[in-house]
């Protein structure tokens, strides 16, 4: 187990930012931030918290664009435009995997970025090479993406493999 005790607060604060961009960018560093925040939380109130915040907000992940060779609905162009410069996105959802969460095919969802997945929280996920829309399962040190339609096989991350949590999803959005 490594202490963290003899870093001063600068180098704390630096090993916390990295440890969260790792986990932002789908590496598990889960032990090491519980680690570091019992660490912080013992040297200066809100040393964790700053570091988190910060990693997060300067995060820059891989995001889904609205595909410009279809016609876009109105509606979504204006939401789009109004979502910039904000940690919101809209992507466009094709297949029911998750059907009966209320997500079909041809639906937009509200994603939002930077933000650490809770369990059961549904995100949008680019895993080898492909974004998908999943429920996020934690169990211990496993990561499993399964979906709502039982014809899909539930996926156990492999820890060799990169993910990137793009985001969790917020809302999605009807056609009518």
């Amino acid at each position: 187990m490594p202490n963290y005790s003899d870093l001063n607060t600068r180098q704390l604060y630096d090993l916390i930012f990295d440890y969260v961009t790792l986990q932002l960018s789908g590496f598990d560093k889960s032990d090491e931030l519980k680690l570091l925040k019992a660490e912080a939380d013992n040297r200066e109130v809100g040393l964790y918290d700053k570091a988190l915040n910060e990693a997060m907000s300067s995060q820059v992940p891989y995001l889904p664009t609205i595909n410009d060779e279809f016609e876009v609905p109105e509606y979504i162009t204006i939401l789009n435009e109004s979502l910039q410069n904000t940690n919101y996105g809209l992507a466009e959802i094709s297949g029911d995997e998750m059907q009966s969460r209320g997500i079909i095919d041809g639906q937009y969802i509200l994603y939002e970025r930077h933000t650490l997945p809770k369990n059961n929280d549904i995100v949008l996920i680019e895993y080898k090479n492909q974004v998908m829309i999943k429920n996020y399962i934690k169990n211990k040190d496993k990561i499993i993406l399964s979906t709502s339609n039982g014809l899909f096989a539930d996926i156990e991350v492999d820890s060799s493999v990169k993910y990137k949590i793009i985001g969790i999803v917020r809302l999605s959005i009807n056609k009518i």
